[in-house]
């Protein structure tokens, strides 16, 4: 086994045919790379009987499927293969290539603030030249032509308990944060070493805990960030209360999605979403004070 690794993510079933592909071309240019997978698809799959054929079917040429939250356990599986550590520490993994195809259940998940307030290594990834193949979220077109943009994760996991939803499935229950900080160094990083200026938020509960909401807007306006954002991933329609959202805008805010599904009260009951619709439209009357929201 030849210690690199190459390392892709599926987060979304949408984007399973892609993610064959990747693996596939990846293995034709490098026959001898192993190939690791993870990602909320990946792991939905992995832990059900009915879809976990079709997905090792597809995806024979990858060699290891993390699932979960699987950076502390990855860290380890590079520990354990440069005999850094012991194999007793296998957490999260799917071993692909071989017959027996063992999965090694023991979690390893970031709960610590030590693990949670991590910066990602965007030197690694070229953030500064993504912007120019691709965009991402809803609110592209609100941005000036050659923004350089990126992603950032503040909370992992949602308040909400919606029944379609598999966000606890992979995060577990709760919301877990990122002290504010850490995510403000995050940003400036982003912008002086990247050039990026726009950002979209990836948390599932952006909106998590008025107070720390409160907190990150004001010291993204008082350290002078200097960055605009969406949450294409939505927010709950209950925070948009009328002093979270002047200073959502005050640090930049152009839009954001908010989780309705229905407008239908014996559904949203049913489905166990985390409002009704009076919530939402206790939402509208706030939001249309704030026109550079979206």
């Amino acid at each position: 086994f030849k210690p690199d690794l190459v390392g892709v993510s599926c987060m979304f079933s949408q984007t399973h045919a892609s993610t064959v592909a990747v693996v596939n071309e990846i293995k034709r240019l490098y026959p001898k790379q192993a190939v690791a997978l993870g990602g909320v698809h990946i792991t939905n799959c992995l832990v059900s009987e009915k879809l976990s054929a079709p997905l090792l079917k597809d995806l024979q040429p990858a060699d290891f499927f993390f699932t979960y939250e699987s950076e502390i356990a990855l860290k380890e599986f590079t520990q354990i293969v440069n005999k850094k550590s012991e194999i007793t520490n296998l957490a999260q993994v799917y071993f692909n290539s071989c017959d027996e195809k063992p999965y090694f259940s023991k979690k390893m998940t970031p709960v610590l603030p030590d693990e949670l307030n991590v910066v990602p290594a965007q030197d690694l990834m070229n953030i500064s030249e993504l912007s120019d193949h691709g965009t991402i979220g809803s609110f592209y077109c609100l941005r000036e032509d050659g923004t350089k943009f990126s992603t950032v994760l503040a909370n992992r996991g949602c308040r909400a308990r919606c029944t379609f939803c598999s966000v606890r499935n992979f995060n577990g229950d709760g919301v877990r944060s990122r002290s504010v900080q850490s995510v403000i160094d995050e940003l400036k990083h982003l912008k002086k070493d990247h050039g990026v200026t726009h950002v979209m938020w990836l948390d599932d509960d952006f909106l998590n805990g008025h107070e720390r909401a409160m907190d990150l807007f004001q010291e993204m306006v008082r350290q002078d960030v200097g960055m605009t954002w969406d949450c294409t991933n939505g927010v709950i329609a209950a925070s948009c209360t009328d002093e979270l959202m002047a200073a959502a805008a005050a640090s930049g805010c152009l839009g954001f999605n908010i989780g309705m599904e229905s407008g239908n009260t014996k559904i949203l009951r049913e489905i166990k979403k985390p409002g009704k619709v009076e919530t939402f439209l206790r939402a509208a009357e706030v939001l249309r004070k704030y026109e550079q929201i979206n």
